[in-house]
């Protein structure tokens, strides 16, 4: 159960905080949070840090130094003796020490110790009760992910599953359906503040998955597509407002609840597939031969299929320095489109028509259009999933 200093930051009693020092810290973690205001001056090295538990490793410390307002000589070993015993940073509130002293700053920079100042009008309560619910929260995700990758499990039976879905959530219904989504530059504050920004209502429940957000929609009537579209709108327009790029996908809608797992699955399967075709969002009953592609585990299958129908134009580029590869998956790209595909590759239409027809001699498909186009797909299709 951890937090970064660099996700204290972000919570709003520590927003406004400057990073004086240490900034190559931000990365530590906090497992702890504590008030350290009176400790015993002169620091007796001797008999204070671990071995009495004074410290505990990943301790994030808030302090006005108090004790040292009269002492400020003593102010570098201190902060050596923090570091030394792993504290994860130190919060100075800006009451006695307006400033640090350049020794001291040197210090934690050489070692990565942050060194954060806030104001003296920020409540050491606010402060302790941000980072203790973030812990809490993140302890929370954790204990999710491990449900949900029981739920996962291959070999569970039907009970199994719905005893483990109650157990991430004791208000599932019988009906469900599952949305997931994933943005770009994933961030763990960030995913937990787009959370709190969806509209927290009685029949959804939502949760981290890895670089995913998951939303759980239940009832104890079928789920409909109408409501699913409402839902997916809703999410979208807060997306729209705080990502820059963001995916959704879509599971179908199940009439029980062991049936989690599927759902589960579909709404990933689906989120790549959006995030594969440029999409916003996907809904899995739309994927087409997707869902088959990306039910084989084992990409090596795949990758042997892909380069041993690719093989020949490979080899064509290689010797002629051509660009059938990048025809051919511009071809698919326009469906066909000899003139489209002409005025995105600055080409003659003949040039193009050339390359297709070269691309088609070497593949053995000249006089097979339907044959064609359905491999090419395919081999499009899998190129995608190569690439995830």
């Amino acid at each position: 159960m951890f937090i970064t200093i660099s996700d204290a930051l972000k919570l709003p009693s520590l927003r406004e905080g400057e990073v004086v020092a240490g900034i190559g810290g931000l990365n530590r973690r906090i497992h702890r949070v504590s008030v350290c205001e009176c400790p015993d001056l002169p620091i007796d090295l001797e008999i204070i840090g671990k071995e009495n538990l004074l410290f505990v490793e990943g301790e994030f410390l808030i302090t006005s130094f108090y004790a040292l307002k009269d002492s400020r000589d003593i102010l570098l070993d201190t902060i050596k003796l923090y570091n030394k015993y792993n504290s994860s940073g130190i919060c100075i509130v800006k009451r006695y020490f307006k400033e640090i002293d350049k020794s001291v700053i040197d210090y934690a920079n050489k070692v990565n110790y942050p060194i954060i100042m806030i104001r003296r009008d920020i409540p050491y309560a606010d402060i302790i009760m941000d980072v203790s619910k973030a812990l809490l929260s993140n302890q929370d995700s954790q204990i999710n992910i491990s449900i949900l990758n029981d739920i996962l499990n291959e070999n569970n039976t039907k009970e199994e599953i719905v005893s483990l879905a109650y157990r991430l959530n004791p208000r599932f219904l019988e009906n469900i359906s599952v949305l997931c989504i994933s943005f770009d530059k994933y961030d763990e504050s960030k995913a937990k503040y787009l959370m709190s920004l969806f509209e927290n209502r009685p029949d959804t429940f939502l949760t981290l998955y890895y670089n995913y957000i998951l939303m759980f929609v239940y009832s104890d009537n079928k789920i409909s597509k109408e409501e699913m579209d409402r839902n997916v709108k809703r999410m979208a327009a807060i997306l729209d407002s705080q990502v820059s790029k963001y995916n959704i996908g879509i599971s179908n809608s199940f009439e029980k609840l062991y049936q989690i797992k599927a759902a589960i699955e579909q709404s990933i399967s689906s989120c790549k597939v959006s995030k594969f075709e440029g999409s916003k969002t996907e809904f899995y009953n739309q994927i087409g031969t997707y869902k088959l592609l990306m039910t084989i585990k084992e990409n090596e299958i795949l990758k042997t299929f892909y380069e041993e129908f690719m093989q020949p134009l490979i080899e064509y580029d290689s010797n002629k320095k051509g660009d059938l590869v990048k025809t051919l998956l511009l071809y698919i790209k326009h469906k066909g489109n000899i003139k489209s595909m002409a005025k995105e590759s600055f080409q003659h239409e003949n040039t193009i028509r050339y390359r297709v027809f070269k691309i088609k001699e070497l593949l053995g498909f000249e006089d097979r259009e339907f044959e064609f186009f359905e491999n090419i797909c395919m081999i499009y299709k899998i190129s995608k999933i190569l690439k995830m």
